[in-house]
């Protein structure tokens, strides 16, 4: 592999990774997110029992159907 071959590929590496990481603290922040909001919801009384046990549903399936949240 010649060295400018080897560079580009780092670079890719490199870019992949502060992607992945990018990416990653998105998805604490929205985690984060709904945690303080269910939290709220629970500590107002907004929500009641039912909800407080339904509340894993919200995981299993979203709207496009991904189910990997």
């Amino acid at each position: 592999m010649t060295k400018q071959f080897t560079q580009i590929v780092l670079l890719i590496q490199e870019a992949r990774g502060k992607a992945i990481s990018a990416v990653n603290t998105e998805l604490i922040n929205v985690y984060w997110k709904v945690g303080a909001y269910i939290s709220l919801q629970l500590q107002q009384a907004v929500w009641g029992e039912k909800n407080r046990n339904g509340t894993g549903c919200l995981y299993q399936k979203e709207p496009s159907g991904d189910k990997r949240i």
